[in-house]
């Protein structure tokens, strides 16, 4: 590839990416284009997106039920799956101060019009790999995302909760997320995290590997999570003996008495993860949060 980006542009004005698409091309860069902004969300894997420079709209149309698509929905997805990934936003409406700010707060490296002159959008080719040479810090993308969870409505909660949830446990110190939606013959492990820390507490557990389930449902879900949860916790073998539930419900009392049936029975641990403990885990420093799941699941 030399010093030529890969190119992704991401734009819902189908002619508009053609044109760029093409305009790259004929400099001999490799670009694509995603007409569809929304199916962005249906990849989630790094292996995905195989871009060093990602072009990204600001106005991204709508979702299927009328909910309005922008940049900085998208930009988590991008930055959480494509870390490496360079996003520029462009734009052709007036925008607001605020929305440049939390563009970059999000990852992108800036905002750029869109130019009556196609060819003139191919010269950030030229320059990418001199630009945002500081990136973003984890904990702003954990800020941001934190954010979109508490504000989005149904459609996008759950990858927001997701991605929160595998930024905090990469900004962990001694965690590491290994895989995500993980096909198991129990149904899928929306993360797999490995705990390395050698506290008595984790190390008692006797869980090298712990299965993370996010859910965005009422109360009601709760047993029928809960007893997944065990299953898919079992199918890990010696390597696993623990997950966490997070979900932005408080626990039932027949969620506690459960849980603690699987715990007697299987020797199988869950915890809990509510909205009240999540804030907390992220206004805590990251390299307070080990303590801070450590005291809180020791209560549990």
């Amino acid at each position: 590839m030399g010093n030529s980006p890969t190119v992704l542009i991401i734009d819902d004005n189908g002619s508009f990416v053609d044109s760029i698409v093409a305009a790259f091309n004929r400099k001999g860069i490799h670009a694509l284009g995603c007409k569809i902004p929304s199916q962005i969300f249906k990849l989630s894997k790094r292996e995905d997106f195989r871009f060093d420079l990602i072009l990204l709209d600001m106005r991204l149309g709508y979702f299927r039920r009328g909910e309005a698509l922008n940049a900085s929905k998208v930009l988590p997805h991008l930055k959480t799956y494509s870390p490496a990934s360079k996003v520029v936003v462009f734009t052709q409406n007036e925008i607001s101060v605020e929305e440049c700010v939390q563009c970059i707060q999000l990852g992108a490296l800036g905002i750029i019009p869109k130019t009556g002159n196609i060819d003139d959008l191919v010269l950030i080719a030229d320059v990418y790999q001199h630009i945002g040479d500081q990136n973003e810090t984890r904990e702003e993308l954990i800020r941001g995302l934190w954010r979109l969870v508490c504000d989005s409505k149904e459609e996008l909660k759950g990858q927001y909760l997701e991605m929160l949830m595998i930024n905090i446990f990469e900004s962990i110190p001694t965690f590491a997320v290994i895989g995500r939606n993980i096909q198991t013959n129990a149904g899928e492990i929306d993360i797999l995290v490995r705990n390395d820390n050698q506290h008595d507490f984790w190390r008692l557990l006797e869980s090298v590997q712990w299965v993370i389930e996010c859910k965005n449902r009422g109360k009601s879900a709760q047993l029928t999570v809960l007893n997944q949860l065990q299953s898919l916790i079992l199918t890990r073998g010696k390597l696993s003996r623990a997950g966490i539930l997070v979900s932005f419900s408080s626990v039932t009392t027949g969620g506690k008495r459960r849980r603690d049936e699987i715990r007697e029975h299987n020797q199988c641990h869950i915890f809990f993860l509510d909205r009240s403990n999540l804030q907390a885990l992220i206004e805590c420093r990251y390299d307070q949060r080990e303590s801070y799941l450590r005291d809180l699941f020791s209560k549990q």
